[in-house]
């Protein structure tokens, strides 16, 4: 596509408009290393999405007028880290980011993540898309279990205290994972900062990355097709549960029922339970399910008063209950085997 828009007349054009533009998007990485050398430079943008392709980029192609006769090529493999860096260091207004895998290589296998994060302005960045695939990838679902270890990831706690930056202006954070590998933790580590963070969604993560993730549950979490979403997920979840205000689950096979009702009995200020919508449940899409008379006997059993030694007296108390108060607004639940 770029090939076609590759001329002098289109590349005057670009610099004529570049002090206008306010919103780049594109998957091109041609186009995105062309735009990076436009003067005047695009210094005003507001958003700034980069899905490129991971594939050669020919400087000559790029820039033909440059190339002397008898010379051959200039650069057959550029990379995508070095444009995407110098996008971000121009533009300190932007609003709303969204960078894929090929944006954190320069060369194959040099990873420019910590370079790219690091050259973010922070002060009015509300969004922040990271997509940790690669462009193309086969979504097969392997079934391999991830060996990783979270004790490995915790190793790399001091990057979240050693970072000079400060999201204050986060609200909203989308992390996509790899569908057929686990991802890199040690990336995921100086998230923990940002405290400030309302919305989280996260898509096809393993349960280590949900673990470096547990810090930054906050108020309002969507967990669409989380078929890797386990138990020790779910455990580090409940860890954070009682800030929860909006939870969306959708398509958690691996969790039992027991787990919903355990989350049930966990949050305080929840206001909004949602699960699948209605005409698009499949067979491997579960969203929040529980057994009704195994619920009704788990809250009886918690209910019943026990005899607690208090020092001189004896007090009676009764056990957790399932907080479900007033300021729920939205409950969406699949409810099993009725009596």
């Amino acid at each position: 596509m770029f090939d076609c828009f590759n001329t002098e007349e289109f590349h005057k054009s670009l610099e004529h408009i570049s002090s206008h533009v306010r919103i780049l998007e594109t998957t091109d990485a041609s186009f995105a290393t062309l735009v990076t050398s436009l003067h005047p430079a695009m210094t005003k943008l507001q958003s700034l999405s980069l899905h490129l392709k991971d594939e050669p980029i020919s400087l000559t192609k790029i820039f033909p007028s440059e190339v002397k006769d008898g010379e051959g090529e200039i650069s057959t493999r550029y990379g995508s880290a070095a444009p995407t860096v110098r996008l971000l260091l121009n533009n300190r207004n932007l609003g709303s980011i969204s960078l894929n895998e090929s944006c954190f290589r320069q060369e194959p296998g040099e990873d420019t993540f910590s370079l790219v994060v690091s050259t973010m302005y922070p002060e009015r960045l509300e969004r922040l898309e990271l997509l940790f695939f690669d462009p193309g990838e086969n979504e097969e679902v392997v079934e391999e279990e991830n060996h990783l270890r979270i004790g490995g990831i915790e190793r790399h706690a001091h990057l979240c205290t050693n970072s000079d930056l400060e999201f204050e202006s986060l609200r909203e954070l989308v992390i996509a994972g790899a569908h057929n590998k686990p991802m890199d933790g040690t990336r995921l580590a100086f998230l923990a900062r940002w405290t400030q963070l309302e919305s989280i969604r996260l898509y096809h993560l393993d349960l280590v990355a949900m673990a470096v993730l547990q810090a930054l549950l906050r108020k309002f979490l969507r967990l669409p097709n989380m078929t890797l979403f386990g138990p020790l997920a779910f455990k580090a979840l409940l860890e954070s549960s009682e800030t929860l205000e909006e939870f969306c689950i959708k398509g958690c096979p691996r969790l039992a029922s027991s787990s919903f009702w355990e989350l049930l009995c966990s949050t305080r200020n929840l206001r909004r339970l949602e699960g699948v919508a209605e005409g698009q449940r499949r067979d491997r899409s579960t969203g929040p399910t529980v057994h009704a008379l195994d619920a009704y006997m788990t809250h009886v059993k918690e209910h019943e008063e026990v005899e607690v030694d208090n020092g001189d007296k004896k007090e009676m108390t009764s056990g957790g209950s399932w907080v479900l108060g007033p300021s729920m607004e939205y409950f969406q639940l699949h409810i099993k085997d009725v009596p």
